[in-house]
Protein backbone atom coordinates (compact mmCIF):
# COMPACT_ATOMS: atom_id res chain seq x y z
CA UNK A 1 0.00 0.00 0.00
CA UNK A 2 1.12 3.66 -0.90
CA UNK A 3 1.14 6.12 1.73
CA UNK A 4 -1.20 8.03 0.13
CA UNK A 5 -3.25 5.37 0.45
CA UNK A 6 -2.25 4.38 3.42
CA UNK A 7 -3.39 7.68 5.05
CA UNK A 8 -6.79 7.59 3.71
CA UNK A 9 -7.37 3.95 5.02
CA UNK A 10 -6.34 5.73 8.63
CA UNK A 11 -8.81 8.78 7.62
CA UNK A 12 -11.50 6.06 7.11
CA UNK A 13 -10.91 3.79 10.10
CA UNK A 14 -10.98 6.69 12.22
CA UNK A 15 -14.13 8.11 10.72
CA UNK A 16 -15.75 4.72 11.46
CA UNK A 17 -14.71 4.69 14.61
CA UNK A 18 -16.60 8.13 15.50
CA UNK A 19 -19.75 6.24 13.94
CA UNK A 20 -19.12 3.23 16.04
CA UNK A 21 -18.65 5.90 19.07
CA UNK A 22 -21.75 8.36 18.20
CA UNK A 23 -23.99 5.28 17.56
CA UNK A 24 -23.50 4.16 21.07
CA UNK A 25 -23.51 7.60 22.42
CA UNK A 26 -26.66 9.15 20.66
CA UNK A 27 -29.85 8.02 22.09
CA UNK A 28 -31.10 4.41 21.58
CA UNK A 29 -33.42 5.48 18.37
CA UNK A 30 -30.56 6.40 16.87
CA UNK A 31 -28.76 3.22 17.34
CA UNK A 32 -29.40 0.80 14.60
CA UNK A 33 -28.94 3.72 12.21
CA UNK A 34 -25.67 4.57 13.28
CA UNK A 35 -24.56 1.08 14.09
CA UNK A 36 -25.42 -0.60 10.40
CA UNK A 37 -24.08 2.90 8.76
CA UNK A 38 -20.75 2.07 10.86
CA UNK A 39 -20.75 -1.53 9.59
CA UNK A 40 -20.94 -0.62 5.46
CA UNK A 41 -18.57 1.80 6.61
CA UNK A 42 -16.16 -0.46 8.78
CA UNK A 43 -16.83 -3.27 5.06
CA UNK A 44 -15.71 -0.03 2.73
CA UNK A 45 -12.89 0.10 4.45
CA UNK A 46 -12.07 -3.06 4.76
CA UNK A 47 -12.92 -3.44 1.12
CA UNK A 48 -10.53 -0.27 0.33
CA UNK A 49 -7.82 -1.82 2.14
CA UNK A 50 -8.09 -5.09 0.28
CA UNK A 51 -8.19 -3.86 -3.02
CA UNK A 52 -5.48 -0.96 -2.30
CA UNK A 53 -2.83 -3.58 -1.24
CA UNK A 54 -3.48 -6.18 -3.73
CA UNK A 55 -3.46 -3.75 -6.75
CA UNK A 56 -0.91 -0.87 -5.35
CA UNK A 57 1.11 -0.61 -9.22
CA UNK A 58 -2.46 -0.64 -10.73
CA UNK A 59 -3.50 3.00 -11.47
CA UNK A 60 -3.35 5.87 -9.60
CA UNK A 61 -7.07 6.02 -8.16
CA UNK A 62 -9.97 4.23 -10.00
CA UNK A 63 -12.76 5.01 -7.63
CA UNK A 64 -12.09 2.99 -4.70
CA UNK A 65 -11.99 5.93 -1.69
CA UNK A 66 -15.22 7.00 -3.87
CA UNK A 67 -17.07 4.06 -3.54
CA UNK A 68 -15.68 3.76 -0.02
CA UNK A 69 -16.79 7.15 0.64
CA UNK A 70 -20.43 7.35 -1.13
CA UNK A 71 -21.24 3.68 0.20
CA UNK A 72 -22.15 4.40 3.65
CA UNK A 73 -23.88 7.40 2.35
CA UNK A 74 -26.28 5.80 0.20
CA UNK A 75 -27.20 3.23 2.77
CA UNK A 76 -27.58 5.71 5.63
CA UNK A 77 -30.13 7.78 3.74
CA UNK A 78 -31.77 4.69 2.03
CA UNK A 79 -32.26 3.51 5.67
CA UNK A 80 -33.45 6.60 7.21
CA UNK A 81 -36.24 7.27 4.29
CA UNK A 82 -37.46 3.58 4.83
CA UNK A 83 -37.59 3.67 8.73
CA UNK A 84 -38.72 6.40 9.26
CA UNK A 85 -40.20 7.50 6.25
CA UNK A 86 -42.08 11.30 7.05
CA UNK A 87 -39.33 13.65 5.69
CA UNK A 88 -39.32 14.20 2.37
CA UNK A 89 -36.98 11.91 0.70
CA UNK A 90 -34.66 13.73 -1.90
CA UNK A 91 -34.67 11.09 -5.13
CA UNK A 92 -32.34 13.66 -6.88
CA UNK A 93 -29.45 13.18 -4.68
CA UNK A 94 -30.29 9.03 -3.96
CA UNK A 95 -29.79 8.81 -7.56
CA UNK A 96 -26.95 10.46 -8.50
CA UNK A 97 -25.36 8.42 -5.50
CA UNK A 98 -26.52 5.17 -6.99
CA UNK A 99 -24.90 6.58 -10.63
CA UNK A 100 -21.38 7.59 -8.93
CA UNK A 101 -21.35 4.16 -7.47
CA UNK A 102 -22.03 2.30 -10.76
CA UNK A 103 -19.90 4.75 -12.44
CA UNK A 104 -16.90 3.78 -9.85
CA UNK A 105 -17.57 0.20 -9.88
CA UNK A 106 -17.39 0.15 -13.51
CA UNK A 107 -13.80 1.87 -13.17
CA UNK A 108 -12.48 -0.21 -10.58
CA UNK A 109 -13.56 -3.36 -12.60
CA UNK A 110 -11.95 -2.16 -15.56
CA UNK A 111 -9.11 -0.76 -13.83
CA UNK A 112 -6.73 -3.92 -13.79
CA UNK A 113 -7.33 -3.97 -17.67
CA UNK A 114 -6.18 -0.53 -18.31
CA UNK A 115 -3.23 -1.15 -16.07
CA UNK A 116 -2.24 -4.44 -18.52
CA UNK A 117 -2.56 -2.13 -21.37
CA UNK A 118 -0.20 0.39 -20.53
CA UNK A 119 2.65 -1.93 -19.44
CA UNK A 120 2.28 -3.49 -22.61
CA UNK A 121 2.38 0.09 -24.62
CA UNK A 122 5.12 1.13 -22.46
CA UNK A 123 7.21 -2.11 -23.13
CA UNK A 124 6.89 -1.90 -26.69
CA UNK A 125 7.68 1.83 -26.90
CA UNK A 126 10.81 0.78 -25.26
CA UNK A 127 11.46 -2.01 -27.26
CA UNK A 128 11.94 0.21 -30.44
CA UNK A 129 15.87 1.02 -31.47
CA UNK A 130 16.17 5.12 -31.61
CA UNK A 131 16.24 6.04 -35.09
CA UNK A 132 19.60 5.70 -36.72
CA UNK A 133 21.26 9.75 -36.83
CA UNK A 134 24.66 9.39 -37.23
CA UNK A 135 25.78 9.91 -41.02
Amino acid sequence: MRPGDFIWFVFLLAFTAFKFWSGYTLAERFFTEWNSSAIISLLAVIWYSWIRFRRRNCCADAGELMISIILPQTYHMAFKHYTEGDDPFDWGLFWIFVLLLICMSYQVWKAPRIAKELKELRERSAQVDPPFTHF
